[in-house]
């Protein structure tokens, strides 16, 4: 009986879930105005400054120029249309170290850490042994 409800109870929800979500996800007057003008492609006259609109309007045609008349590279074009990049020399500039190759600092860090390591083994035994019972002694 229990799988029974179980399985109308998820076929109702599969059944109206769509529904349901769709129901839940109305809009606004001004979000499906917004919606409507930016799938048709335009954007109001007043949402944008002049300037911007300007811009806008620059920028599209500039891509579609360039990507219907010319599908070259950057670099295709630039050579294609003469630009030029400067010549110039790298010198390569020597580097001397008055440093002996040796990283005393690193050596004493090393030192430091491997001391460390061999003290905490050394009162790990120390304290192993402490808590050893001696043979002939009973606990009180």
């Amino acid at each position: 009986m229990r799988r029974q409800v179980t399985t109308i109870i998820t076929v109702f929800g599969l059944a109206l879930g769509p529904g349901a979500v769709a129901a839940g996800a109305q809009q606004s007057p001004d979000a499906r105005d917004a919606n409507l003008a930016a799938q048709q492609g335009g954007v109001t006259a007043g949402r944008q400054s002049p300037d911007a609109r300007d811009a806008n309007l620059a920028a599209q045609q500039s891509a579609v120029t360039r990507s219907i008349a010319d599908p070259r590279s950057p670099d295709a074009r630039d050579a294609g249309t003469g630009v030029r990049i400067p010549n110039v020399t790298v010198t390569p500039v020597a580097v001397t170290s008055s440093d002996s190759g040796f990283g005393w600092g690193d050596a004493g860090i090393g030192a430091g850490v491997v001391l460390a390591i061999a003290l905490l083994g050394v009162g790990l035994v120390a304290g192993a042994q402490h808590r050893r019972h001696q043979p002939g002694q009973l606990a009180h």
